[in-house]
């Protein structure tokens, strides 16, 4: 399978028990959640759960302990490979109250990192405010937040959040890691 311009969307690979546990955990009012500044290339809130950046440190076991199992069998059972690295795990949160003009506001186009990897996304709540990939072929794709949905793409895709604009929050974790045998996309990088 080529990986270079995949963006699969899968829904249904989580059962419905465990995606409760993740949203019960993420939703709970004990959850720490942090702003990132002014000049924090992420908008909204967010909380890390895992950093190899950081000594391979477990922000909040709960979440992590939960998320890569997912992550190990969507990589195995859809793209038929094996993780090599999982390189950070982190959840962001979006309000409703943080749109001010009542209306979807899309986040600033990035990449997560400037070199070859994977992205992941699992939405952990039913909400508005897509995700926009854009690809190849500079078309964009929007992903509407489904509880339990999965989408799988290069890191090497411009990607970005939107506010919810008719739900009280957007949830969702983003796994960044790298796959065996996969060619390196340094050769890709355009933008």
């Amino acid at each position: 399978m080529d990986l270079h311009n995949q963006i699969i969307i899968k829904d249904d690979l989580v059962c419905p028990a465990l995606q409760d546990a993740i949203h019960a955990i993420a939703a709970a009012p004990t959850m720490a959640w942090y702003n990132g500044g002014e000049h924090d290339r992420y908008q909204g809130m967010s909380a890390p759960i895992f950093d190899s950046g950081n000594g391979g440190h477990i922000n909040h076991p709960g979440l992590y302990y939960l998320s890569l199992p997912i992550l190990l069998q969507t990589a195995y059972t859809v793209l038929d490979k094996n993780v090599s690295e999982v390189m950070r795990f982190r959840i962001g949160l979006f309000l409703h109250t943080m749109n001010m003009k009542n209306k979807s506001t899309q986040h600033r186009m990035h990449t997560d990192y400037d070199f070859p990897h994977q992205n992941m996304l699992y939405y952990v709540n039913n909400s508005d405010g897509v995700t926009t990939i854009v690809d190849w072929d500079d078309k964009e794709v929007n992903v509407e937040p489904k509880k339990g949905r999965i989408v799988l793409f290069p890191g090497s895709l411009m990607h970005c959040s939107h506010d919810p604009e008719h739900h009280h929050s957007r949830m969702v974790i983003n796994m960044n890691f790298m796959l065996e045998g996969v060619e390196s996309e340094r050769k890709l990088y355009r933008r």
